[in-house]
């Protein structure tokens, strides 16, 4: 069985076995190479991500990153940025 990517488990280039299953590395994803997947997994730290502004800053992903991140559906739930709209 595949695991979905996840923002807090996947590793940066290695496949992790849980519970008999693989869950993916950040490199395998189309469009994300190995040097972001590392920064990745290095700036993320232990840091709980609200919105999808909060963890391109931390991380300090590019547009590219977060947009195969996006299709992986690695942020579902997460709203895109904290602003509040009033219109």
């Amino acid at each position: 069985e595949l695991l979905p990517l996840d923002l807090y488990k996947s590793d940066a280039t290695k496949f992790l076995v849980e519970n008999g299953a693989l869950r993916p590395p950040f490199n395998s994803v189309p469009g994300i190479g190995t040097g972001a997947a590392v920064a990745l997994v290095e700036n993320r730290g232990d840091r709980v991500f609200h919105t999808i502004e909060e963890f391109r800053r931390q991380t300090r992903a590019n547009s590219a990153v977060v947009a195969a991140m996006e299709k992986c559906g690695c942020f579902e739930g997460m709203t895109e940025t904290d602003q509040i709209s009033l219109f």
